[in-house]
C-alpha cells in the first residue's frame, strides 16, 4: 500500500515502470561497459529523457507538487548523467570536470531539500498561510489600483 499510495488511482503501474527503467540502465551498463562505454550513453540517455518527459506530462502522482519535485530531481540527475558521460569521452577526460558536475548536482538537490524543509516549517507553523493571505491582499490592491487608473484615463 505504501508503494502505491502517492500515485493516482489508475497510475499505480508507474512504480513498476521506474523499476524497469532502473533495470534497463543496469543491464545496459553490464552489457556495454567492457566494449564501449559510450554505447551505454547512446542507448540509455534517450530512454531516460523520454521517461522524464512522459512523467512530466502524465502527472502520475496524486499531488502535483510531488510530480514537480520528482521531475526536478530526475532532471538534475539526467543533466548530471549526460554531462558526465560527455566528459568521459576519450580525449576529454579530466577528473575535475566530472567532480565539479557532480558537486553542482548535489548542491542543487541539497538546495531543493533546504527549500522543502523551510517550506514545511512555514506550513506547520501557519506562516505560509499568512504569507499567502498577504500575497492575495497585495495582488487584490494592485488590481484595484490598475482598474482605477484605467477608469481615470479613458
Amino acid at each position: 500500500e505504501s508503494i502505491h499510495a502517492p500515485y493516482k488511482e489508475n497510475k499505480q503501474y508507474w512504480f513498476v515502470l521506474r523499476l524497469l527503467l532502473l533495470i534497463i540502465m543496469y543491464i545496459m551498463n553490464i552489457l556495454y561497459i567492457t566494449h564501449n562505454p559510450m554505447l551505454i550513453f547512446v542507448f540509455t540517455a534517450p530512454i531516460l529523457v523520454t521517461f522524464l518527459v512522459i512523467q512530466a506530462f502524465m502527472n502520475p502522482f496524486k499531488n502535483k507538487l510531488i510530480t514537480y519535485l520528482d521531475s526536478w530531481i530526475m532532471l538534475i540527475l539526467t543533466f548530471t548523467y549526460m554531462t558526465t558521460w560527455y566528459y568521459l569521452q576519450p580525449g576529454k577526460y579530466e577528473p575535475h570536470n566530472s567532480a565539479i558536475i557532480c558537486v553542482v548536482a548535489v548542491l542543487m538537490v541539497f538546495l531543493t531539500a533546504v527549500i522543502i524543509f523551510i517550506g514545511h516549517i512555514l506550513w506547520v507553523t501557519g506562516h505560509l498561510h499568512k504569507m499567502e493571505f498577504r500575497f492575495h491582499n497585495l495582488k487584490h490592491r494592485i488590481n484595484e489600483r490598475i482598474s482605477t487608473i484605467r477608469h481615470q484615463n479613458p
